[in-house]
């Protein structure tokens, strides 16, 4: 969404905070009714049309999140993250990994701080920020290259690695 920046914009910075916040805190439960409720908060406000139009379709892909996650009876975090990314809801899978990055040691840490600098990569690149994007990936292709192989499930790596080292877009599925 070209006009919705949070990365210049503080109001479309709160709305994308919020949302994600709302959302990735109730994955346990899968309820949407959180994430509803901030975004009806944030809609009884006057708002521009690309703020709207961002707040209803982060809710319509929190929706479709939840119900694979149920269908699939899914809990663990990292699995989650991976339908979060497939989803191309990557500041959530930032968020995510980055939970899980401060929980872990060693080099489990590193590959899960490689996986939230992946999902960063592809934040900026659809915000069009190809510079912090390629400096990002860089940092993403270094750990997952080291570290990659340590990840709680089977991802294609060398495809994510291709995709990073290229600024693919759409970047490769890693949990469907």
């Amino acid at each position: 969404m070209p006009d919705f920046d949070p990365f210049n914009d503080r109001l479309a910075r709160d709305i994308r905070n919020a949302l994600s916040e709302a959302m990735v805190s109730n994955l346990p439960t899968l309820d949407l009714t959180p994430a509803q409720q901030c975004a009806a908060r944030f809609t009884a406000e006057k708002l521009s049309v690309s703020h709207r139009a961002y707040i209803e379709e982060r809710l319509l892909r929190y929706q479709r999140v939840y119900a694979t996650l149920q269908q699939r009876a899914e809990d663990d975090p990292f699995r989650q993250a991976m339908v979060l990314w497939d989803t191309r809801l990557f500041f959530e899978v930032h968020e995510v990994m980055e939970n899980l990055w401060k929980k872990s040691t060693g080099q489990e840490k590193s590959a899960f701080q490689a996986m939230f600098r992946a999902a960063g990569t592809y934040v900026h690149l659809e915000q069009g920020n190809e510079n912090v994007a390629r400096s990002m990936g860089d940092k993403a292709i270094a750990g997952l290259s080291a570290c990659g192989h340590l990840l709680p499930v089977s991802i294609d790596l060398e495809a994510l690695l291709n995709a990073l080292a290229n600024l693919e877009l759409p970047p490769p599925t890693l949990g469907s």
